[in-house]
């Protein structure tokens, strides 16, 4: 595997390969991973795989694109512990055809106390489908989510209050029946859920996390946890 990764970007191979296996490790719509790197001696460039594409669940690739991101920042973040300023250029058009985004050496910069803990994180993250504990979070941790979403030129809204929950609870389950009456996004739902445990990709059953039962105040996605054993009957999954 070393062998067919060269060095770049002031990278060994070793290092080229760290760097990709945490950026693999993004989150993505049915676990679908659809990215892939090319690595040229002066740059990563991240580009779509577009064979992974969800047509009836991401008819417009925003997710796609959204879980690139993730990738990006993960390989960002992965890049930046070798002390090594990532320099990336989104959409760079002719000089890397086709490409989402290019990673270039930036500069030598010493590796932050908070990129070290992020990489960290990284290998640590999972997609939780089990019950929550009911307890608020606590304001510190939503005020830093706020400035962590500031930093990368975004924007996210923390929900609060009942009207709120009653109304994001409402939008969700129309959602929900719109897509469960598709059978095209059905299908792609079956195709890449309840795997097996030893495939990379796709969500397995043992992740899956409870099936759906009809007293559920929030919608439960079905991603075919037969193996899982059953809720006890007539509780609800949480608050």
């Amino acid at each position: 595997m070393d062998e067919m990764i060269p060095g770049s970007i002031g990278l060994s191979p070793d290092e080229v390969l760290d760097v990709l296996e945490a950026a693999s490790r993004a989150p993505s719509v049915h676990n679908t991973q659809p990215w892939r790197f090319r690595v040229l001696p002066d740059r990563i460039e991240l580009h779509a795989d577009l064979a992974r594409r969800l047509h009836a669940t991401d008819p417009t690739d925003r997710e796609l694109r959204l879980a690139c991101g993730a990738a990006l920042l993960n390989l960002r973040v992965a890049v930046e512990t070798y002390g090594i300023k990532p320099l990336v250029s989104l959409l760079p058009g002719a000089s890397a055809d086709h490409a989402l985004a290019v990673v270039r050496h930036g500069g030598h910069v010493p590796p932050s106390a908070s990129a070290q803990a992020a990489r960290r994180s990284i290998d640590r993250r999972r997609t939780n489908r089990k019950p929550f504990h009911d307890v608020a979070v606590p304001a510190t941790h939503t005020t830093e989510l706020v400035k962590a979403a500031q930093q990368e030129r975004s924007w996210l809204h923390v929900v609060t209050g009942r009207d709120e929950w009653a109304e994001l609870r409402r939008l969700v389950a129309a959602a929900h029946r719109v897509q469960m009456a598709d059978a095209a996004f059905v299908g792609e739902l079956i195709t890449w859920t309840g795997r097996g445990a030893d495939q990379f990709d796709g969500v397995p059953a043992t992740a899956a996390g409870p099936s759906p039962e009809p007293q559920d105040e929030w919608v439960l996605r079905d991603y075919n946890a037969r193996t899982l054993r059953p809720r006890r009957e007539g509780k609800d999954f949480e608050h």
